[in-house]
């Protein structure tokens, strides 16, 4: 399966009940890649440093992580898990070229490697 995938964000809703990721995160390349991926048609996904890569539609607590240099390999690991799950076969990754956005592409980097998904980077 064809997937577009986009990291989570520092801005979020800090309401206490469980939302849906894509409602849970509100910065704006969380909707840039929503509509990028209702033009393909694919499903979208979001990958989190606290929680791996999620559904849009999965439900996500509000929390306040900031991704480590020293859990990239973990987190990796999470990521293969789904990948292996929902299989996923290509990632279309939507991405700023930011140095914090660095840590969550090698996340992908390294789960693709180590699973022959295909990786693709789509700069928004």
């Amino acid at each position: 399966m064809k997937i577009v995938c986009t990291i989570c964000s520092r801005v979020k809703s800090e309401e206490s009940v469980v939302l849906p990721a894509q409602e849970r995160y509100l910065a704006p390349h969380i909707a840039q890649a929503k509509v990028f991926a209702e033009m393909l048609e694919l499903p979208y996904y979001i990958l989190s440093g606290k929680f791996g890569l999620v559904r849009a539609d999965e439900p996500v607590p509000y929390y306040d992580h900031r991704l480590k240099e020293d859990e990239i390999d973990r987190v990796a690991g999470w990521v293969m898990s789904r990948i292996a799950q929902d299989k996923i076969t290509h990632i279309n990754f939507c991405a700023e070229q930011k140095p914090t956005w660095a840590p969550y592409e090698e996340i992908l980097r390294r789960a693709c490697e180590r699973t022959g998904v295909i990786l693709t980077l789509h700069l928004i």
